[in-house]
């Protein structure tokens, strides 16, 4: 007997909307809602390990660029660790890099947005974006896609 189709079982989260997961940025209030909300609550939540650093940094960077205080950025961190701890399954950089590198050089994207959506077509997985330029060559290399953000 066929299996009915139930649709995506995970969730693969880039940089760009977690980084509003624990920053005050516009559409911070849509991703919290998209992760922790209903729609998607039931999803397992992934990303490659590369998300640590790259939501990091721009912590780190609103620092700099004097959006937030040190303070603040301290308490975003300790949060942000929280979440990976909580929310995420951790997969490792490498799970996907034939795949990442291929798509780069076809979509003449960045490889680290490349690793995201690799990651999520691999799983059959819905991406989940702010990143409207990925969002769109996403959507355009079959991916089923969920943005955040002004399109």
């Amino acid at each position: 007997m066929a299996r009915a189709a139930v649709g995506p079982s995970v969730l693969v989260l880039d940089a760009s909307l977690a980084v509003k997961l624990v920053l005050p940025e516009p559409y911070s209030d849509a991703a919290r809602e998209l992760i922790f909300g209903s729609e998607f609550a039931h999803l397992s939540i992934l990303a490659p390990v590369i998300i640590m650093t790259e939501v990091t940094a721009a912590i780190t960077k609103s620092v700099r660029s004097r959006t937030i205080s040190s303070a603040t950025a301290r308490a975003a961190f300790a949060t942000w660790k929280d979440l990976v701890e909580s929310v995420f399954r951790e997969v490792t950089l490498l799970n996907n890099i034939d795949e990442a590198f291929e798509l780069s050089l076809r979509l003449h994207h960045g490889l680290h947005d490349c690793l995201y959506l690799a990651l999520a077509q691999s799983r059959d997985a819905v991406l989940a974006t702010c990143d409207g330029v990925l969002a769109h060559k996403a959507r355009r290399n079959g991916a089923v896609v969920r943005f955040v953000g002004a399109e």
